[in-house]
């Protein structure tokens, strides 16, 4: 046996582990390695950024253009999902001595502490995990069920402003997150956001290029409705044509489900391929539709997985407040802290408050991320290692695992 053959017996008994192995016949396995990335130190901070500046610039539009029917838009924000335990002697002395706190419902100091028996607190269904992906579609139905031109520029405000936050924060994630899964180094959080930036018009392009299509399938349908106006002959030729109102109907559907239900796939086809916004609309749409059922099985592990680490972020939080409170009314003895001091640290609970939405959003961006690359690995066979636009080149650090497996192949083809 020469020695070419015993090294690369020797490479390959250390290359690919049970595990690599595993993630080869398992693909989906990938789908776990989203909460690892998901709580890393960059993914949280763009994630806390958005969570906060999102509802604030909605409300902001909402009270200077109008204030349609969005109070469900507030379902999320509005409910405090950790709540400050404090003590009870400081809690006592805040609602004897202020009432803005009591009388506020999006506070942190509730009227009545849950003991340890209510650590969770808030309800983690899969609307919370999948609220991102809701949250477009629902600003999208406000602006097709405007009554007015106020109501019509309100929405259409609105929907800019949550794709700029989703495409400016969640393509920086989604970026983050193929770096990842692709082991070609670590991305700064600013060069994540400078990547972002620089594609704005293709993430914005992506979802509104479908309204053409729609268009296409709109104008005949109404065309038919103005014929069936003319009396007679016209009521005439709309029955004898029927069946090609029902024809476009269909496609306008299909895109309507397309842009839906993939929308989020657009946002990490332009992250993970650097590509533009026709690539992100034809990706997505035939990820789709060709692979519909794998996809449904992803969003179910991720809505399950997702659901899951929630109930353990919020108890992990919840009992980190618990902690501290109960350490520092130790400390105080009794004594009472002044007005400001619980103002404080109201506002300090806030930003905490949003710590489980700010893990919904990354969770949710680094997870859909991870799908584009199953997806796109069922549907032509591109290795998970490649990203962008790259050609198939080892890394300059060694690889190890199903990504030195993959490239072995990929040589092997070439």
């Amino acid at each position: 046996m020469s020695h070419a053959s015993i090294d690369h017996n020797h490479e390959e008994k250390f290359f690919v582990t049970n595990s690599a192995q595993l993630q080869r016949w398992l693909p989906w396995l990938r789908m776990f390695r989203a909460f690892r990335i998901a709580i890393g130190v960059k993914s949280v901070l763009l994630a806390l950024v958005a969570t906060c500046v999102l509802p604030l610039g909605d409300n902001a539009i909402r009270s200077t253009l109008g204030n349609p029917q969005t109070q469900f838009l507030d379902s999320l924000d509005t409910k405090p999902l950790v709540n400050s335990l404090i003590t009870d002697r400081l809690l006592q002395q805040l609602e004897a001595d202020t009432e803005v706190f009591s009388e506020n419902q999006n506070t942190s100091f509730p009227s009545n502490p849950p003991r340890l028996s209510l650590l969770f607190i808030g309800h983690f269904e899969v609307g919370r995990v999948l609220y991102p992906w809701s949250n477009i579609p629902i600003k999208t139905w406000l602006l097709v069920h405007s009554s007015n031109l106020e109501q019509w520029v309100t929405g259409a405000a609105l929907l800019l402003w949550g794709l700029l936050i989703y495409a400016l924060f969640g393509g920086a994630i989604s970026r983050i997150t193929a770096h990842e899964i692709t082991g070609t180094g670590s991305v700064s959080l600013l060069g994540s956001l400078k990547f972002s930036g620089r594609r704005l018009l293709s993430y914005f392009a992506s979802p509104l290029l479908t309204l053409v299509g729609i268009g296409m399938c709109w104008l005949p349908l109404v065309c038919a409705g103005l014929i069936g106006r003319i009396p007679v002959a016209g009521e005439f030729l709309v029955g004898l044509f029927w069946i090609f109102a029902i024809l476009a109907g269909f496609f306008l559907a299909l895109i309507l489900i397309g842009v839906t239900l993939g929308w989020p796939l657009m946002f990490t086809t332009i992250s993970v391929e650097a590509t533009d916004a026709f690539d992100g609309l034809s990706r997505s749409f035939s990820y789709i539709f060709n692979r519909p059922w794998y996809a449904l099985f992803l969003v179910c592990i991720m809505s399950v997985y997702g659901v899951i680490l929630s109930h353990f972020v919020n108890f992990v939080l919840q009992l980190s407040i618990r902690v501290t409170d109960q350490v520092v009314g130790v400390g105080l003895s009794g004594d009472r802290l002044s007005n400001d001091a619980l103002y404080l640290v109201s506002c300090w609970m806030y930003f905490v408050n949003r710590i489980p939405i700010a893990f919904y959003f990354s969770f949710f961006w680094v997870s859909v991320t991870i799908i584009h690359f199953l997806l796109r690995h069922r549907e032509d066979g591109t290795p998970f290692f490649v990203m962008g636009q790259d050609k198939l080149v080892a890394s300059p650090l060694p690889l190890s695992g199903i990504p030195a497996a993959e490239l072995r192949e990929a040589k092997l083809d070439l």
